[in-house]
């Protein structure tokens, strides 16, 4: 085995390749130790392949890597673990070794960092979005446009719903890796998603007549990589965010108007193992939502949200799937008066194949974060 001190991010940039890290268009965020000591132990069998000299090209496929040298001898044999960020990140076992010259294919299977690292105790923290939060513009999505069918009136109700110009999006996902390994086995596991989600929107609908439906569509998706080091073995990923808006009213008849919308959350989700797996999360939330037009009829209960969907992966496997649903709701009293209540609903599913789990699989789990009490006007008690 190989026993080596436990670097900071950057000690370890420093001895990369800069190739691998220099365009930041494609870069990962790379985290850094929490307290920077320690040791991590990786085996004998670990090969990190990035840092090989010789290495002039690596080609990332299913279930192969091809390398092209300049003739030095990579010493890789049949059971190395190999493992690298090129590519999107890879971390796999080796399972034939096939040299053509300068060329070599090594035919691979899925590993996961168990196979890699002995032992190691490490914090880290990927920051996702560019080292901080990052502001979308949403004005002009179209949410859905199409005919609907109402069942109470037997009738097809045209229905444009759209976002206006102006509405923005601020989401600032942050994860937090604990990771402890004993003799290749997991001892102590942490995985914190800390979701910062913040917007304005003013939705638009038009409706051709009478309308009672929860309509919602997707207005953004972006892929994000992120990276960092345990030890000397980077720890690869990426996050998929969807951003997904939508509305549920009551019209009573043909209708343009708009609705305005406005929050700000701050949602964490926790996973921890200790042995035995574990969930919790907590939540707090702030807005306000109005008609833009309060002369259209509109039912007694309308409610907005846009909502954040997270697909993370480490080395291209699958590792959380988490949803985050701000929303608001108006509701009117019997004087005149209205309320607006916030609340935050969410889901969480974990896989963590690449950390060694491979049977393991939470399933989708619903989470209700709460409601508040965001703003009320002439409402009284009873009404």
């Amino acid at each position: 085995m190989r026993v080596l001190a436990l670097l900071s991010a950057g000690s370890v940039l420093a001895a990369c390749s800069p190739a691998l890290i220099a365009q930041d268009s494609i870069a990962p965020r790379l985290g850094e130790s929490a307290e920077g000591e320690g040791e991590v132990v990786i085996y004998d069998s670990t090969v990190l392949l990035d840092e090989k000299a010789g290495l002039l090209d690596l080609q990332v496929g299913t279930d192969e890597l091809v390398l092209l040298t300049d003739g030095t001898p990579m010493g890789i044999t049949v059971g190395n673990v190999v493992v690298g960020q090129i590519g999107g990140g890879y971390l796999r076992r080796v399972t034939e070794v096939v040299e053509q010259g300068d060329r070599i294919v090594l035919r691979t299977e899925s590993a996961d960092l168990s196979d890699a690292i002995e032992d190691g105790d490490y914090r880290a923290t990927a920051e996702i979005l560019d080292r901080a939060a990052h502001t979308w513009d949403l004005g002009g999505r179209v949410i859905y446009d199409g005919d609907l069918y109402n069942s109470g009136t037997g009738e097809e109700v045209h229905v444009n719903l759209h976002i206006a110009e102006g509405a923005n999006v601020t989401l600032d996902p942050t994860f937090d890796f604990d990771l402890q390994l004993f003799q290749g086995s997991w001892i102590d596991a942490g995985f914190q998603a800390d979701i910062d989600l913040d917007y304005q929107a003013d939705f638009v609908a038009t409706v051709s007549g009478a309308f009672d439906e929860r309509i919602e569509g997707t207005v953004l998706t972006r892929t994000i990589p992120f990276a960092f080091y345990m030890g000397p073995v980077p720890v690869v990923g990426s996050a998929e965010v969807e951003l997904i808006a939508g509305i549920e009213a009551d019209f009573e008849g043909a209708v343009t108007t708009s609705l305005h919308t406005e929050a700000q959350i701050d949602a964490t989700m926790d996973a921890g193992y200790d042995g035995d797996w574990s969930f919790d999360h907590t939540s707090s939330i702030d807005g306000d939502l109005s008609w833009g037009d309060t002369s259209a009829t509109y039912s007694l209960q309308t409610r907005a949200w846009v909502r954040a969907q997270l697909t993370v992966e480490l080395y291209g496997a699958a590792g959380a799937e988490l949803g985050v649903e701000p929303y608001l709701e108006l509701n009117t009293c019997a004087n005149d008066g209205f309320d607006i209540d916030g609340g935050v609903k969410g889901t969480h599913r974990y896989y963590f194949e690449a950390l060694g789990w491979r049977a393991f699989d939470s399933g989708v789990n619903t989470v209700d974060f709460g409601r508040w009490d965001v703003y009320a006007y002439q409402c009284e008690d009873g009404y």
